[in-house]
């Protein structure tokens, strides 16, 4: 063991290599292997979350196509109800305009009646 005042470190050997000591902190301070094996796990770390934040982003991904998936959907069975309502109001038009022609025509088979009625029995008008 050695102490360096001006560091406040203690030097020391342990298990074959000269190590800093930190008496403040209580620990020895990190060497190479000691820094090489934390920049790994950093490293690893970091993979891990970029991992996780790629299948979050594709679980956000895969909810969005979802909801555009449930718009579509809905959006044609809107489409679909709009085009069942026209063709029931095309038909209900149609039937409106046959009824009224209908109408129209008993109309006029009725005035043709009465004037036949009107008209003095014996022969026919000619020319």
């Amino acid at each position: 063991w050695g102490h360096s005042e001006s560091l406040n470190l203690d030097l020391c050997w342990e298990n074959g290599e000269l190590r800093w000591y930190d008496p403040t902190a209580q620990r020895y301070l990190p060497d190479f292997d000691d820094q090489t094996t934390a920049l790994h796990v950093e490293t690893a770390l970091r993979e891990a979350a970029e991992v996780q934040l790629n299948a979050e982003a594709a679980r956000a991904d895969n909810e969005s196509a979802r909801a555009n998936n449930e718009t579509i959907r809905a959006d044609s069975e809107t489409i679909r109800a709009d085009s069942e309502s026209t063709r029931a109001n095309s038909e209900s038009a149609r039937a409106d305009a046959e009824r009224d022609a209908r109408i129209a025509a008993e109309a006029r088979v009725r005035e043709l009646e009465a004037q036949l009625r009107q008209q003095p029995p014996g022969p026919p008008d000619t020319p």
